[in-house]
């Protein structure tokens, strides 16, 4: 009983610590830096090893920007602990990897979003990205 106890503990942490790995936080915060000159962005911070799905991550978000704002909302993918993404990720205050478009002094996370919809359901995070990022604009 003790065993099988122990290893449930261990199972749900496990699938816990999981479920938070590709997550930066809150879904939507204040964010004192970030973008209050009225100008949109959109960053992917990603790890030096990725899956085939952090990947696509990063190349769907950034042809679905694209292919709804053109140049007036870039897209950047940041490779965490370079000095780059560290100035920008300290700036907006993320800590790991995670997909958030910044403007009008937010911070909005879809990590959770993209990674379930840029393999299987692409249109689905094109209209993520409308619904969160057209009010900013």
């Amino acid at each position: 009983m003790k065993t099988t106890k122990l290893f449930l503990t261990l199972l749900l942490s496990s699938v816990m610590g999981l479920s938070v790995s590709c997550q930066s936080g809150t879904n939507q915060e204040r964010v004192a830096n970030a973008s209050d000159n009225g100008e949109v962005k959109v960053y992917y911070f990603h790890n030096k090893a990725r899956c085939v799905t952090c990947k696509t991550v990063e190349e769907v978000s950034g042809k679905l920007v694209f292919e709804l704002y053109g140049d007036s909302v870039p897209f950047t993918a940041l490779e965490l602990g370079t000095p780059e993404a560290d100035k920008v990720s300290k700036e907006i205050g993320v800590n790991m990897q995670a997909l958030v478009i910044v403007g009008a002094g937010q911070k909005i996370d879809i990590t959770p979003d993209a990674f379930m919809n840029a393999r299987s359901n692409p249109a689905k995070l094109k209209e993520i990205f409308k619904e969160k990022i057209d009010p900013l604009i």
